[in-house]
C-alpha cells in the first residue's frame, strides 16, 4: 500500500525532527543537572569515600582481631590467655559500635540526599542544607577514624602481649617531664573521660574533634583501692601529665558526707597508715611523676572530709574545724618518708563559693605552701546560673584562691558546661577570653571533665547533665576555636 506513496523529507519534516532533537538534549541536561545526575556525572562524593575507606579498615581491623582469637584460644604456657581474650573480645564490640555509627551516619548522607531531590531548587540545597549534612559528616568521620585509630594501638599492644610470653617485657616507661617541669608548665589543657587513662578510644575522639592535643589525663580513685601503677604508665606513654583525684572514702563519686570509718579525726590518728605508707611505697617504686588532686572540695556539705555546715555548725562525719589542714599535712608527711613526694605535685582544689555562700572561705581550709605545688577548684556552667560567663562562675572563688596563697599557679581543676538552656557555646567563648585576660596569668590550665552525668531520684526527678566537650558539634567547634587561639594544649601531629 506504501509504494503508491513514496516518502518525501519535507521541509515539515526536518522542522520537526529538530524539535525532537531539540527536546532530548533539553532533558538529558535537565537529568544530569539534578542530584541523581550529577551522582552519575561526577561519581561519589569525598565523604562516601572515606566512609567507604573507614568501613574497610574496620573490616580489615575485625579480621586481626578474628586472627589474634584463634591465637589466643591455642595452648600457650605462661600467658594470661582468658585475661587477653576478654580484652580482644572488648576491642570488637567497640569496632562494631564504631561500624554501626558509619552506617547510621552515611543513612543520614542518603536522606539528605533523597531529600535533596525532592525540592525544586535543587543547586540551593546542594549548598545548603546538603552542604552542611557533609560537613557534619565529615567531622564524625574525623572522631570515629581517630577512635579506630586507637584501637589499632592497643590491638598492636594486645598482640604483642600475646606473641612475647612473660619473661619478654616491654620497654620501661619514661616520662617527658619532671615534677619541678609540671609544677612550672602553663597552657594546659586537661581531658576526664570515662575509661582514660585505661581506655583512650573516647579521649583521642574528643581530641580529634577540637584539633588538639591535652597534655593532662585526669581519673578518680578512692581509698578502697591500692595505687595503679598502669595509669600512670599509659598517661605517660602518650606523654601526658597524669592527674589523680584521690578520695579518703569507699567508693569513688559516692556523694554522701557520712562514712565514719574514714572521718578525719580517723586518719590524723592513724588509722589508715598502713594503708597510705603502701600507696607511697608503690608511687615512689613506679618512679614516674603524676598530680594528685586529695579529697577536693573540702569547702562543701556533700562530702565525708568536709568539717562542718556553715549554717547551723553541725559537724559533717563527726569532724571538726581545723581537723581538715591536720589530715593533709598527715597524709603529706607519711609520702615524704616513703620518698613519694619526688614524684607527687599536690593540688588543693575546693569548690567555687557561688551556690555555698554560708560555707567558711576555702583558706580556712589551705595546709600552707610547703604543703601545696597547684592551686585550683571546681567550677562549672551549671542550669539556673544567672549567666553564661567566665566571671560568673569563677568571679568570686579566684579571689579567694589568691587570699590563702599568691605563690602558687591555679588549675582548674574538674569544669564543664551544662548543654541545658542554649547557652553552652557563649560560655566556652567567654572561658577562653578569660583566661586570655592579663590578671589570669596565673592559670595555668584547665580540666574539662568531658562526661555526662545522671542523678536524681527515680522516673522524672532524674535529671542529666551534659558536660561534654563534644556534646554538641557547635560546642566542639566553639572549643576547638578556643584552644587554637590561646595556645592551650599541644598542636595535633
Amino acid at each position: 500500500m506504501f509504494s503508491d506513496y513514496p516518502f518525501k523529507f519535507t521541509r515539515r519534516h526536518r522542522v520537526l525532527a529538530s524539535v525532537i532533537t531539540v527536546s532530548l538534549l533539553a532533558v538529558g541536561a535537565i537529568a544530569l543537572l539534578s542530584p541523581q545526575g550529577q551522582y552519575v556525572w561526577n561519581g561519589p562524593s569525598a565523604t562516601e569515600v572515606a566512609l567507604q575507606t573507614e568501613q574497610a579498615r574496620s573490616r580489615d581491623l575485625s579480621a586481626q582481631l578474628e586472627e589474634m582469637e584463634a591465637k589466643l584460644t591455642a595452648p600457650r604456657p605462661q600467658v594470661g590467655d582468658k585475661v587477653q581474650l576478654a580484652r580482644a573480645e572488648d576491642l570488637k564490640t567497640q569496632i562494631t559500635e564504631l561500624e554501626a555509627k558509619l552506617v547510621q551516619t552515611q543513612q543520614e548522607l542518603g536522606r539528605a540526599e533523597a531529600e535533596a531531590a525532592k525540592q525544586k531548587d535543587a543547586a540551593n540545597l546542594v549548598n545548603g542544607t546538603l552542604k552542611a549534612t557533609r560537613e557534619r559528616q565529615n567531622a564524625a568521620t574525623k572522631v570515629t577514624t581517630a577512635q579506630i585509630a586507637d584501637l589499632k594501638k592497643q590491638l598492636g599492644e594486645l598482640t604483642y602481649k600475646v606473641q612475647n610470653p612473660k619473661g619478654h617485657e616491654a620497654p620501661p616507661v619514661t616520662a617527658s617531664m619532671t615534677k619541678a617541669d609540671i609544677v612550672a608548665a602553663s597552657q594546659l589543657f586537661g581531658l576526664y573521660t570515662t575509661q582514660s587513662p585505661f581506655d583512650y578510644g573516647e579521649f583521642n575522639g574528643v581530641q580529634a574533634g577540637v584539633a588538639r592535643n591535652a597534655d593532662v589525663s585526669g581519673y578518680f580513685q578512692s581509698w578502697d583501692t591500692d595505687f595503679r601503677p598502669d595509669a600512670v604508665q599509659e598517661a605517660w606513654s602518650r606523654g601526658q601529665i597524669p592527674l589523680l583525684t584521690w578520695e579518703s572514702q569507699s567508693q569513688v563519686g559516692a556523694i554522701s558526707a557520712e562514712a565514719p570509718e574514714y572521718s578525719l579525726g580517723s586518719i590524723i590518728t592513724g588509722k589508715h597508715d598502713e594503708y597510705l605508707r603502701k600507696y607511697a611505697r608503690d608511687i615512689a617504686a613506679t618512679g614516674l611523676p603524676l598530680v594528685l588532686r586529695f579529697n577536693h572540695e573540702m569547702n562543701g556539705t556533700w562530702y565525708p572530709w568536709s568539717e562542718v555546715r556553715g549554717w547551723d555548725g553541725k559537724s559533717i562525719n563527726g569532724n571538726k574545724k581545723g581537723e581538715y589542714v591536720q589530715m593533709w599535712r598527715h597524709v603529706h608527711d607519711i609520702f615524704t618518708q616513703e620518698g613519694a613526694n619526688e614524684y607527687v605535685a599536690w593540688l588543693w582544689a575546693p569548690n567555687r563559693v557561688n551556690k555555698i555562700p554560708s560555707q567558711p572561705d576555702p583558706a580556712n581550709f589551705y595546709p600552707g605552701d610547703e604543703y601545696v605545688d597547684w592551686i585550683g577548684m571546681s567550677g562549672y556552667y551549671r542550669p539556673g546560673d544567672p549567666e553564661p560567663t567566665f566571671d560568673n562562675t569563677y568571679g568570686q572563688t579566684l579571689p579567694l584562691l589568691r587570699e590563702a596563697t599568691s605563690t602558687k599557679p591555679i588549675f582548674l581543676a574538674e569544669i564543664g558546661a551544662t548543654e541545658e538552656g542554649g547557652n553552652k557555646v557563649q560560655w566556652i567563648n567567654s572561658l577562653f577570653e578569660g583566661l586570655a585576660r592579663p590578671e589570669n596569668a596565673d592559670i595555668n590550665g584547665f580540666g574539662w571533665f568531658s562526661l555526662a552525668v545522671t542523678s536524681g531520684g527515680e522516673g522524672e526527678g532524674r535529671t542529666t547533665n551534659d558536660w561534654r566537650l563534644d556534646s554538641s558539634a557547635p560546642s566542639l567547634r566553639a572549643a576547638a576555636a578556643g584552644l587554637a587561639a590561646t595556645g592551650f594544649g599541644k598542636p595535633r601531629e
